[in-house]
């Protein structure tokens, strides 16, 4: 996320650790996170893990290699790429962002452990 503060970081970080020692999983985590601190869901998800962009573009990475997606292991998803993943479409009338794909939103699930891509979708993804 750009222009997030270290004390944001913190204080998802000290809300992520006592939603866990709860006893709550990732997905209500990330309900949570999308929730209080406004987040896209796949942004939600992602700081549910508590990875910066560019580590959870390595766990992409991986993912796809262990399905075979990604035989050659080229690293295709970047933290660049994932923040636009992210952002799309953006919170004007013109679209801002990258247009997650099928494909990756089916990658992003598997990686993030969601029970499928529409967890990964908001109402603004489907206007």
């Amino acid at each position: 996320m750009p222009g997030v503060t270290a004390g944001l970081r913190a204080e998802q970080a000290k809300t992520r650790e006592r939603m866990r020692a709860l006893g709550l999983d990732y997905e209500q985590i990330a309900q949570e996170f999308a929730r209080q601190y406004r987040l896209r869901p796949r942004a939600a998800w992602r700081i549910a893990y508590g990875w910066s962009l560019s580590q959870a573009a390595s766990q992409i990475n991986a993912t796809a290699v262990t399905l075979g997606l990604d035989r050659d292991g080229r690293a295709a998803m970047t933290g660049a790429h994932l923040s636009e993943y992210e952002q799309w479409p953006g919170p004007g009338q013109e679209p801002a962002g990258r247009k997650p794909t099928p494909h990756v939103l089916s990658l992003l699930a598997v990686t993030y452990n969601s029970p499928g891509v529409h967890d990964l979708l908001d109402m603004t993804d489907y206007r």
